[in-house]
């Protein structure tokens, strides 16, 4: 899953023209566009080569459910480019496109755990359901850090949602609240009425959309944590509750 996982970010990187992943130049940057394509392709064909290492007897649902991962994240990311030339996105298709995107590939990621564990279909189900959920917490929490968080932490570029033009969970609930908002002086209703990036920073905040947005993240992450303890009790020896608690956290 780490291999499908560094193919979608190394193509994520060169349709948003990201510069930067993990602190270091992204790929299409240091090298050029079809280099970066190629090393994703091969990770693809190097992350079916290790599922044919999966024990014989989960190995055709392992298969199965990491293709259709693998669509579903393409249809995401269709999704997301789609959006770049659209004026007008609903959150609820925003969440859409990110349960294919993102939500999609913790819940396999789950599920595929469980079925090498050989996981009874109670447990695989509520893994599943821990993994979608905790998946779009996750993204939500990676749009809201785009705008919020330091770049040298983060490990790339900060903005650059902004400079896109991207449509994100932020940008969208903040023309929500704008559309209703009486607070003086008016703010822009539109997210590219924004001339400055620390412009549009100080109406999340005057919005309240910083905490808003961070309140919807917290509403997965317990939604997550519901399924999970279904699996096991939610303590210290929990590895998969420690990285839920980590993630809701982080900074980066």
């Amino acid at each position: 899953m780490e291999l499908f996982h560094d193919f979608t970010l190394i193509h994520d990187d060169i349709m948003d023209q990201d510069e930067l992943r993990r602190g270091f130049q992204t790929l299409h940057v240091k090298y050029d566009s079809g280099t970066a394509i190629l090393v994703g392709d091969a990770l693809i064909g190097l992350a079916y080569e290790e599922l044919l290492k999966v024990p014989g007897r989960a190995r055709d649902k392992v298969f199965r459910i990491f293709t259709e991962a693998l669509v579903k994240v393409c249809e995401g990311q269709a999704l997301d480019k789609e959006f770049e030339n659209r004026d007008t996105v609903t959150l609820a298709e925003y969440l859409d496109m990110i349960s294919k995107k993102t939500a999609w590939l913790f819940q396999t990621s789950c599920a595929l755990g469980g079925l090498c564990a050989f996981a009874p279909e109670e447990k695989l189900q509520a893994l599943q359901t821990f993994g979608y959920a905790i998946g779009l917490g996750f993204q939500i929490q990676d749009d809201l850090l785009d705008f919020i968080a330091d770049q040298q932490q983060l490990g790339k570029t900060v903005g650059s949602d902004f400079r896109m033009h991207k449509k994100t969970f932020v940008t969208l609930k903040y023309e929500e609240m704008a559309a209703t908002s009486d607070v003086s002086p008016p703010l822009p209703k539109e997210v590219s009425q924004f001339t400055s990036f620390s412009d549009f920073q100080e109406a999340l905040l005057k919005l309240g959309i910083v905490e808003s947005v961070k309140e919807e993240v917290n509403r997965y992450i317990d939604e997550g944590l519901a399924a999970l303890e279904k699996v096991a009790p939610l303590n210290e020896d929990n590895p998969l509750y420690l990285l839920t608690r980590f993630l809701q956290q982080r900074q980066y």
